[in-house]
């Protein structure tokens, strides 16, 4: 049976409420009533003109694909990422690898390659083996996999490529691992990678955008390379080289910079994606000219092991650059469990409303599971079975229904919602995504409000929490009045329209 609110003083698991504003609020059938209950008056409002920044889309990389390529449900782990049953995504990021290059005038780009290979291949063994002379053979037979999947399988818009290093032989220590571009290979370079766009153009594999740089300032043990600092080498490099290379050959691929590991600065000061950017920009403002996307990595301090601040690119915001988060992840874990998924929300939030990102993109989206780096874990040891994290559910919640080109708008919180409950709102044409992540042990009753637009025609909600994942219901207006109804430690988005 269900339980109504009327006007003045009620009792529910031994809390008192007001709700002055409104007749009553109806709690929905199966509420958890052993939890408190929150129940607001005023409501939440969606400013319905009030438009933010554009929403480009929501990915992964999966350029690190030679396990992926190994696993034998490789297409159906695909269609969780990028299916209509899964995630939905619509950005995939690749590694434009050094490999392409193995030497000056070499090219290799792997379009020659039989990737249709069986898994009783001997190059799978090379997983098995640790280092070995075809694993790079494998990377490449890897990637093209996964970019054919996800262009023929799934029609996913955006493709872009992130370089760790440039090929070997245009550096200073004559490797892909640490050290920097000689000064006299960055027109090289820059032909390089347009080579590179071109001929994936050409064999049917537009490229969105690429970043010449990932995590510019970080001297990696693996395969990467330094542009330290920025404003004298990096953004030098695009304004002087890779644009006006692009340019002649009529290429609209975007180029991404930034994508330092930490979004923030470590320590309030040092480095950081929002230093870095700003940095550039200020000795570097034909940057803005150049058809660029600013980016950064979601990474921890490694000095505190604290999460650093995740604040606006000013500087490129005021200069319409767009934004973009291309990585973030942890190495804690692994984790599968709800209170991991609350956690992602938040920030997931945090980077939408807090920084105004225009994408979110996830390290991996598929990984061995020993840690936190991928939304979904693979048994390698069978290369059958997989697990789908509560953290790649929560995601879902954004990406499945904030749709390419949405526009996000402001929502106000009203008064009486927990501090630690976060709310976005968005809109395409007459289509309303509202996402909401609560954190908190109590049960929220909401009204919804949305000025700017005659009323709201249709609403649903999607439950992702311990028991549920995506879980849909219709939403019933009482007596004109959409009542939000979103459970303790849970994330739940609300679809709708208006008019």
């Amino acid at each position: 049976m269900k339980t109504r609110f009327f006007l003045g003083m009620i009792f529910i698991s031994g809390l008192f409420f007001s709700c002055s504003d409104m007749e009553q609020i109806e709690i929905p059938e199966g509420k958890n009533l052993k939890a408190a209950t929150t129940v607001t008056s005023s409501g939440v409002t969606v400013q319905w003109a009030q438009e933010q920044q554009n929403i480009d889309g929501f990915g992964v990389c999966q350029g690190h694909a030679d396990d992926l390529y190994a696993h034998h449900k490789r297409s159906e782990i695909m269609n969780r990422l990028y299916g209509e049953q899964g995630l939905r995504l619509n950005i995939l990021r690749g590694e434009l690898s050094p490999f392409f290059s193995p030497a000056e005038n070499v090219y290799d780009f792997g379009f020659d390659r039989d990737i249709d290979i069986p898994y009783s291949d001997p190059l799978f063994g090379v997983l098995d083996k640790g280092s070995d002379s075809n694993y790079n053979e494998l990377y490449i037979r890897a990637q093209h996999w996964v970019l054919r999947e996800a262009k023929q399988m799934h029609n996913v818009e955006k493709v872009i490529f992130s370089a760790w290093s440039p090929p070997a032989y245009m550096k200073t220590n004559g490797s892909t691992v640490q050290g920097s571009l000689n000064l006299s290979q960055y027109k090289n370079y820059a032909n390089y990678i347009t080579r590179f766009v071109k001929e994936f153009q050409n064999n049917g594999y537009p490229i969105y955008a690429v970043s010449p740089a990932n995590e510019p300032e970080y001297a990696a043990e693996w395969t990467s390379c330094t542009w330290i600092p920025g404003s004298m080498t990096l953004a030098p490099f695009i304004v002087n080289d890779l644009s006006p290379a692009f340019r002649s050959e009529g290429l609209s691929t975007k180029i991404i910079f930034g994508e330092n590991a930490q979004w923030g600065p470590i320590l309030g000061f040092i480095f950081g994606s929002s230093n870095f950017v700003a940095d550039v920009l200020n000795f570097n403002p034909a940057l803005a000219d150049c058809n660029t996307i600013a980016a950064g990595h979601g990474y921890k301090d490694p000095v505190t092991g604290q999460k650093t601040s995740i604040i606006p690119f000013s500087k490129a915001m005021d200069m319409n650059i767009p934004v973009w988060l291309t990585e973030t992840s942890s190495i804690d874990g692994p984790h599968t469990d709800m209170a991991n998924a609350l956690d992602w929300a938040a920030d997931f939030h945090r980077y939408l409303s807090d920084a105004s990102a225009s994408a979110l993109i996830y390290w991996l989206g598929a990984v061995p599971g020993d840690n936190d780096e991928g939304l979904i874990f693979m048994n390698m040891s069978d290369r059958e079975s997989y697990t789908l994290t509560k953290r790649y559910e929560a995601f879902g919640n954004f990406s499945r229904y904030i749709e390419s080109d949405s526009r996000r708008v402001t929502i106000d919180r009203g008064n009486g919602l927990p501090t630690d409950f976060h709310i976005s709102s968005y809109k395409k044409g007459n289509g309303m995504v509202i996402v909401m992540v609560n954190k908190t042990d109590e049960n929220v009753l909401t009204p919804l409000n949305v000025n700017g637009v005659q009323g709201v025609t249709s609403l649903r909600r999607v439950l992702t929490d311990a028991d549920n994942t995506w879980a849909e219901t219709t939403v019933t207006p009482e007596n004109g009045q959409y009542i939000l109804d979103i459970p303790a430690k849970s994330v739940v988005t609300f679809v709708g329209s208006v008019q």
